[in-house]
């Protein structure tokens, strides 16, 4: 039994479903930005933030980090804290 079937749509359906398709991707970001696991970033993206090298990082244990296999993470808390105690105040 074949079950194809084809439907036809006009442009501004498309568009409309497009428009809905985005909010909802929008509203579902908002949402993830919220979740635990957004507050974590990978060690790339960490180093990359700050503009460091990996030995700086784990040799000198400047940020708590977890470790799961080989992959390295850093609390999202955490570098925002780091950043603040080194912050110098400007006048």
């Amino acid at each position: 039994m074949n079950n194809n079937l084809m439907a036809v749509v006009s442009n501004d359906f498309l568009e409309q479903l497009k428009g809905t398709l985005e909010k909802v991707e929008k509203c579902l970001k908002e949402e993830a930005k919220d979740s635990p696991m957004w507050m974590w970033v990978k060690s790339e993206e960490a180093r990359e933030m700050l503009g460091v090298s990996r030995k700086t990082w784990r040799d000198k244990k400047y940020i708590p980090f977890s470790q799961f296999g080989q992959k390295i993470y850093y609390h999202l808390d955490d570098l925002n804290n780091f950043m603040e105690e080194h912050k110098i105040e400007v006048n």
